[in-house]
């Protein structure tokens, strides 16, 4: 009986989101652009993980793809002043919020 690495699982699974999940292709010219940009592929690929987990565990029906759609279309403003205005969220946008537990000013 051969024991796996789990490492070698992980990074299969790794290179897997990278590639079909997140559309990643890995183009780099040197040693420090590879390790930069497997950094933010792995960091990519934990929060792809967990907003996956989450929801999995939420009534949510949605592919992670038009949670994010849905999402980038919140905007936050900065006047001059300082004052701060974030544009009025959808009652499905407030769902996906809520779903995902993400602590939020009204």
């Amino acid at each position: 009986m051969d024991i796996v690495d789990p490492m070698r699982i992980y990074h299969r699974y790794c290179v897997q989101v990278m590639k079909d999940d997140l559309g990643l292709p890995l183009r780099t010219h040197g040693p420090e652009t590879t390790n930069g940009y497997l950094l933010v592929i792995f960091l990519s690929t934990v929060l792809h993980s967990k907003i996956r987990s989450l929801l999995r565990d939420s009534k949510l029906r949605m592919s992670l793809q038009n949670i994010l759609l849905d999402l980038s279309k919140i905007r936050k403003v900065v006047l001059r002043d300082g004052t701060t205005l974030t544009t009025e969220m959808s009652k499905k946008q407030r769902d996906i919020i809520k779903a995902l537990g993400i602590k939020y000013k009204t």
